[in-house]
């Protein structure tokens, strides 16, 4: 099957296109190579079928960054606290080598977020303290270093005085710096209850009720636990708000006006005791008016409310509310997941008794069936069959004869989602993979998938340090491929059309404009700093024995690779990952800066970490190239088993541009040991352009004097000789053409003087026309700002968007009354 993939930029640009074809279980495999002046973002890639219909998406992420070199462990002593508490933190750093990071300096910040209080015991309830006002306080900050085992302990003590509108979050968050300086994050959590209850609504009442009709709650109170406080004395009150106009005083000159204030009139007062179970509460209005009813524990500040509206028939029309003209179908299933051939037995709650439409449905109707919906109740069974796989939805309508006008529910609809899963259809497998390799030479990995052969298996080694800067999580194809599918049927009636309702208009934002030519403002001196380790094997087949075997050539590296296999075959899929860690028997980094600029002095702290148990003596040698020299040579370093030290040498960057290397290598435990490092020594000055014109009369010449200050390696320069005396505005339409965003306004500026130049706009700057002539430009301008034309003739500002600005209108009608008057094809549409 052929199919198409599309790679899309974070600014939205189709940045490339392929076609490939699909392989005998539905996979191809690819590469893409990224730019260096690539636009940091998520990319999307898009796949379709060869005749563009929409299969999937999946991003990318394009990051400027180094990976992280130590894993962080973050354990909290306490999953919920009271006030004035403290928690205990305790701090584990290791390197992902293998030895922990001694010495290295943490940085701890603890802040308290309020957030709401959610009952699993009782969903369907709202837990909010209307009166309290949330906590808000400055972190608090600490700081030290770990010890030689890469522990440390943080104490956090809580605040006495706390209140939330629900509960609090106290989030402790630890930096750890690695050995050149760049932290590694962790958070732990805990919850913080600043009350020991909680009280809970369920509102049965409508918001727009008649005076004196008798409206229903269910009140319940539970403490921290969420468990139900029996025999819990609450306070119910009633309350009524009237506005009043009066005068107040304003400003300097002690204006008085009238403003409207709000007063509330007590209405009602009870004490109830709440049991473990919800307690039904009933209330009313006596009038017409704004309502609340508060619950709060007796004696206590702190309540939660409902608010709802009274008012009277022979005052008030009842077009002048909402009512809404549905009601919901609650389906209620025996199981969480069910197999083929199981039986789903499913009971349904309604609203009103009637007659209810039941269907089975995902991207199609499987089956329907009528039911009696009898005391607002009905059941069925149905049988589970492989087709249903993942998933499919049981969908209600219910739907009534009109004889009690009073009742303003027309129909009801629910539906609940049906998960079906087949256990079989799960691939084992498993990775074999020793615990521990070293650098610069090559391992096997073994992937068993089945125990079968002609398994499709694919397995990548990646640097753990990548995978947790992004939080990047192993793959899990059964996971992906049986999980719960969204309903695609769409259900119509005409029930709305009983009483009509409006509808909501969804507003568009705007869109961006296309990419400039960025590729001359990134660093000219380019160098890959970090080497990242990402190793693929590419789609492989399982042999006889259900095996593949993968040889992986790992670079320079000393860190932890991260295998991850799949595996697929039919409607079977697995996956698996284990850790596999790389290192030297001593592991030696150099801690050096992201670039150097010509005469900076660095110092660079040489770190050693001795895998081993017997102890080592280092002599460090240093050699550079390029723009750097080494200044200060290191010191020798003693070494205990499992453990690590650092000592620094100083580097200084000379005036030479360009790349720059540092090698650093000495001998240990019979073997030759070393680290090498590029790093770019760049200007400090960002891209600059210079432009200079004269004339000259023929038979003579002329000459300037560019000088020293550009960078060789990207000193450019072309020169323009026209008979023309415009050619002096070269520098001037190259700007212009070279307008970077795809707005109305410059999309015009940049095709309006093409118009009139394009016999010599080649000439003055044949950089920008590589792409195209001028009057390719100006039939892409005339193309783009016809799909830009709304309905009533303007034009949009941004492609998609819904702003118009009548100023850049009339200016795009102009560029097209002169375009054609220039002969180009304008539509007359236009």
């Amino acid at each position: 099957m052929p199919v198409r993939l599309k790679v899309v930029n974070p600014r939205g640009t189709l940045v490339a296109e392929q076609q490939h074809a699909l392989n005998a279980e539905g996979s191809f495999e690819t590469t893409l190579p990224t730019q260096s002046a690539a636009r940091t973002g998520d990319y999307r890639f898009e796949l379709y079928t060869g005749n563009s219909l929409f299969l999937t998406s999946y991003k990318v992420s394009v990051e400027d960054f180094v990976p992280d070199r130590l894993r962080i462990t973050l354990n909290a002593s306490k999953e919920t606290a009271k006030p004035g508490a403290q928690i205990r933190y305790d701090v584990l750093a290791l390197n992902f080598f293998g030895p922990p990071a001694a010495g290295r300096s943490w940085e701890f910040e603890g802040s308290l977020n309020p957030i709401p209080f959610k009952s699993k015991a009782f969903p369907a309830f709202r837990f909010f303290d209307d009166a309290a006002k949330n906590y808000s306080g400055n972190p608090t900050v600490l700081n030290g270093k770990t010890d030689e085992n890469g522990k440390a302990v943080v104490d956090y003590a809580l605040p006495g005085e706390l209140t939330s509108t629900g509960i609090l979050r106290a989030l402790g968050r630890v930096a750890v710096f690695d050995e050149s300086g760049r932290p590694v994050y962790q958070v732990a959590q805990t919850l913080v209850y600043p009350k020991s209850y909680f009280i809970g609504i369920l509102n049965q009442g409508a918001y727009y009720v008649s005076p004196n009709s008798p409206q229903k709650m269910q009140l319940i109170a539970v403490d921290a636990n969420d468990r139900p406080i029996d025999a819990f004395k609450a306070k119910v009150d009633i309350v009524r708000y009237e506005w009043h106009s009066v005068l107040r005083q304003f400003g300097q000159d002690r204006t008085l006006r009238y403003v409207s204030e709000r007063r509330e009139i007590p209405v009602r007062s009870e004490v109830i005791t709440l049991q473990a179970k919800p307690v039904e509460f009933t209330y009313m209005a006596p009038r017409s008016g704004d309502y609340a009813v508060r619950v709060s524990k007796e004696g206590d500040s702190g309540y939660n409310q409902i608010s709802f509206y009274s008012y009277d028939w022979a005052s008030t029309d009842i077009t002048s509310f909402e009512v809404d003209p549905e009601a919901r179908v609650e389906a209620v299933l025996d199981k969480a997941v069910y197999a083929p051939g199981d039986k789903a037995k499913i009971l349904f709650q309604a609203p009103f008794s009637g007659k209810m439409l039941v269907t089975v449905e995902r991207n199609q109707v499987f089956s329907y069936r009528y039911l009696n919906v009898v005391n607002n109740a009905a059941s069925m069974e149905l049988t589970i069959e492989d087709k249903y796989l993942p998933n499919v939805y049981i969908s209600a309508v219910l739907f009534r004869k009109i004889k009690e006008m009073n009742i303003p529910l027309m129909a009801g609809h629910g539906f609940v989602p049906v998960m079906v899963e087949k256990k079989s259809n799960r691939l084992e497998v498993a990775i074999h993979a020793p615990e521990k390799m070293r650098p610069k030479t090559k391992q096997t990995v073994t992937v068993t998938a089945g125990g079968e052969q002609n398994v499709y298996v694919t397995l990548a080694a990646v640097d753990e340090g990548i995978c947790q800067v992004k939080n990047y999580q192993t793959p899990d194809p059964y996971g992906y491929f049986y999980a719960k599918k969204a309903l695609q049927t769409e259900t119509y009636d005409f029930f709305k059309h009983l009483i009509p309702e409006p509808e909501k208009k969804v507003a568009q934002s705007s869109t961006g404009g296309s990419d400039a030519d960025i590729g001359k403002r990134v660093n000219p001196l380019g160098v890959q700093r970090v080497k990242p380790v990402a190793i693929w094997s590419g789609i492989r087949k399982t042999n006889s024995r259900g095996e593949v075997e993968v040889t992986l050539d790992v670079p320079e590296f000393n860190g932890e690779l991260r295998l991850m296999a799949l595996a697929y075959k039919g409607d079977r899929l697995g996956s698996a990952q284990q850790a596999m860690k790389v290192a030297d028997p001593v592991v030696i980094t150099a801690a050096l800066p992201r670039f150097l600029t010509p005469g900076d002095s660095i110092v660079m702290p040489i770190t050693a970490f001795n895998t081993t148990a017997d102890p080592v003596s280092l002599r460090f040698d240093v050699e550079t190239a390029g723009g750097v020299s080494l200044e200060t040579k290191p010191a020798v370093l003693s070494i205990d088993g499992n453990q690590e030290r650092a000592v620094p040498a100083t580097l200084k960057a000379t005036m030479r541009t360009g790349k720059a290397t540092v090698k650093v290598h000495t001998d240990a435990l019979g073997e030759r040991l070393e680290t090498v490092t590029e790093l770019p020594v760049r200007p400090a000055s960002p891209y600059v352009t210079e432009t200079m014109f004269g004339f000259v009369d023929g038979g003579n010449s002329v000459s300037h004097d560019i000088g020293e200050s550009f960078v060789p390696e990207n000193r450019r320069a072309y020169l323009s000789i026209s008979p023309f005396p415009v050619a002096n505005f070269a520098r001037e339409l190259k700007r212009l053409l070279g307008y970077p965003h795809g707005c109305l306004e410059q999309i015009t500026s940049k095709a309006f003087p093409q118009i009139y130049l394009r016999d010599v706009a080649g000439l003055l700057a044949p950089s920008i026309l590589n792409t195209g002539s001028p009057t390719y430009f100006v039939n892409e301008a005339i193309d783009i700002i016809a799909s830009l034309q709304t309905s009533d003739g303007a034009f949009t500002y941004w492609p998609g968007g819904g702003y118009y600005n009548d100023w850049t209108t009339v200016y795009a009608t102009h560029f097209l009354y002169e375009a054609r008057k220039a002969g180009y094809a304008v539509p007359d549409a236009l």
